[in-house]
């Protein structure tokens, strides 16, 4: 079972670049371009749960704020095998779809729960966009990349 979860999480953490890529593109355009952005703001909101946003830097709070961010794709990721099975066929669409589970998981229920993020509806419309489009991007990687770990995997392991 490590296998599968371990591949997951590789794919994660690398479909959390263009995620992120995709995030920053939007973001230059927003009409509130200098504002923080999403992963910021949950990291921030997360610490802040945490009690440990007041003792963190300006240094440690980025730090922070990318490993949680990275370490989210990784662990989300982890569950993708285990929810969509093999990747072989349709990667990209099982991926699209896990990425917009996560979203609304995240932002339409744990996040609003928590008091980390308002619920989507109260925010503008640019920054639920962003939102969407980001797991849109890191679902069609996840799907992509855990396909290739697969196949790689499935030609380096002797029958």
């Amino acid at each position: 079972m490590a296998k599968p979860l371990t591949q997951g999480a590789l794919a994660g953490m690398a479909a959390t670049l263009p995620m992120t890529l995709s995030m920053v593109t939007i973001r230059h355009f927003a009409p509130d371009g200098d504002e923080p952005m999403q992963m910021e703001q949950v990291a921030r909101g997360v610490a802040k749960k945490m009690r440990i946003y007041r003792e963190m830097d300006r240094s440690e709070r980025d730090t922070f704020t990318w490993i949680s961010h990275f370490g989210f794709g990784a662990a989300a990721g982890a569950l993708f095998p285990l929810l969509a099975g093999k990747t072989e066929n349709h990667a990209v669409i099982k991926g699209v779809a896990f990425g917009m589970g996560v979203w609304a998981t995240s932002y339409l229920g744990v996040l609003p729960k928590m008091g980390i993020m308002r619920f989507p509806t109260r925010e503008p419309t640019h920054t639920v966009v962003e939102e969407i489009v980001s797991h849109v991007v890191w679902g069609a990687a996840l799907g992509l990349v855990a396909k290739a770990i697969g196949s790689s995997l499935s030609k380096s392991t002797p029958s």
